[in-house]
């Protein structure tokens, strides 16, 4: 990545110089003004590209950084409801309950032996 960068730097940089050797020294040699803008123009368009790369990654940090606090406080939310709905952590009473005949209803009587 790092390489493609620095060949896109250099292939900017001598773009540049040659929009400005031909816009200067242009009509010195008798060329056709129209080269000297195509090379300000592909200069140009070189610039205007490395910097829509440049705010890309820029915003490609900015969005990664912000996923990231979004990530953290998802993991603290997540731990907080799993703490709320540990059984260990909650309080029980004991508390007796005493049948009445009222209570008590049959449904079926079975025999087993063995």
């Amino acid at each position: 990545m790092q390489s493609s960068k620095a060949s896109f730097s250099i292939a900017s940089i001598v773009a540049i110089i040659a929009a400005i050797l031909s816009f200067k020294f242009g009509a010195i040699l008798g060329l056709i003004k129209g080269t000297s803008t195509g090379s300000v123009t592909n200069a140009t368009t070189a610039y205007k590209q490395y910097q829509d790369v440049a705010n890309a990654k820029a915003k490609i940090e900015g969005l990664t950084e912000e996923m990231e606090i979004i990530r953290k406080a998802l993991e603290k939310d997540l731990a907080e409801i799993g703490e709320s709905y540990d059984p260990s952590s909650l309080s029980l009473e004991k508390e007796t309950l005493k049948p009445t005949r009222t209570d008590v209803v049959v449904e079926r009587v079975a025999l087993l032996w063995k």
